[in-house]
């Protein structure tokens, strides 16, 4: 099998949010470059550049890294910085669709969508003496293309069902 990645889904919001730091940068740079701003303000606006660009080369940095690879036999999870999963498909007990605010804002593997799915997975670790633990874990993930993605999931699980949620319709009165 040919290894397949899917990058990460990003919520319209984080589109909007990086439009807005993005223009506020520029407004603050072009300002101070056109001398518009009275030189004791400078260097507060120099200072509000800082943590702007530190959010805005983490946002960049995370939608390029954040990847879901099918691999010949796992599922590898590559999530911010050194946060990494590779998840044996034979280990895979569990897949649900999820809608969880929690995780939009914090979670390193979703990168700012409510479209997640979470995977279940039980893991071995040693304990302290020496002996063999089984631990369930989970990860949520958020792929771009998931609906191909839990079809992927599916042909190398036979027999994996994913719990899907039950989307509100809307009643319509007549």
């Amino acid at each position: 099998m040919i290894e397949e990645s899917y990058g990460t889904k990003v919520n319209v919001l984080w589109h909007i949010l990086v439009i807005v730091m993005i223009s506020t940068a520029v407004f603050i740079i072009a300002s101070v470059y056109l001398s518009i701003i009275p030189e004791e303000e400078v260097s507060t606006m120099l200072l509000l550049l800082i943590p702007l660009s530190a959010v805005l080369t983490l946002i960049f940095y995370a939608f390029f890294v954040i990847k879901y690879t099918f691999r010949w036999d796992s599922l590898y999870v590559r999530g911010v910085l050194f946060m990494k999963f590779d998840i044996p498909y034979s280990s895979i007990t569990e897949v649900k669709e999820k809608s969880c605010f929690i995780t939009f804002w914090f979670h390193s593997y979703t990168f700012m969508s409510l479209d997640q799915l979470e995977i279940t997975f039980s893991s071995t670790s040693v304990g302290r003496s020496g002996s063999m633990k089984v631990e369930e874990q989970s990860v949520i993930i958020s792929p771009k293309k998931k609906e191909e993605f839990i079809s992927m999931l599916e042909a190398r699980l036979p027999g994996i069902r994913v719990a899907r949620k039950e989307r509100k319709r809307r009643s319509r009165t007549v």
